[in-house]
């Protein structure tokens, strides 16, 4: 029966120490995954040194940020259309990608090709401000038009046709 318990003990102890290997190597294969892919999607690196070559890629309105990587990646612009993908997601183009036709090079990070494909992007929130600004401006200006009229009209009633001609040039 002891040698039973010794060759159960042997086995157990093979057993933990295959497991144990098992454990490390899973883990140093993504430590070693996770560092690579920050790399790719931190460093911006180009697909070629300077000068590089140009190719011309079309983006339709209807595609999709994973449909332009993919078309990057096919005609050699970029080595991982994943990637390109993460770039877009946390750079500042998130989601200005416009339709058109680009030249694009191979010596180009993601970030200056985001850049390309967003330049005529409408801006986000300094249209709406100034939008805001003149209508708050002109409601103002409006606002003392018809104050300065109606002081007017209590002063003197001549100025009752002075108020209504105000109003109406207000309402054209």
């Amino acid at each position: 029966m002891k040698a039973k318990q010794v060759t159960g003990a042997v086995f157990n102890m093979i057993f933990r120490l295959v497991l144990s290997i098992i454990i490390i190597l899973v883990v140093y294969r993504l430590a070693m995954y996770s560092y690579h892919l920050g790399y790719m999607v931190f460093a911006d690196v180009a697909k070629e040194a300077e000068p590089g070559r140009d190719i011309t890629i079309a983006v339709d309105t209807q595609d999709s940020t994973m449909d332009v990587a993919k078309t990057l990646e096919n005609r050699g612009l970029i080595d991982d259309a994943r990637v390109f993908f993460l770039q877009e997601m946390l750079s500042e183009y998130r989601g200005k990608i416009q339709s058109g036709i680009y030249t694009l090079n191979t010596s180009m990070t993601a970030e200056k090709m985001l850049a390309e494909m967003a330049a005529n992007a409408p801006a986000e929130d300094t249209g709406s401000e100034e939008l805001q600004t003149t209508d708050t401006e002109n409601t103002n200006a409006s606002d003392a038009a018809t104050d300065s009229a109606s002081d007017a009209a209590e002063d003197t009633p001549a100025a009752t046709d002075t108020q209504s001609e105000t109003d109406s040039e207000d309402v054209q």
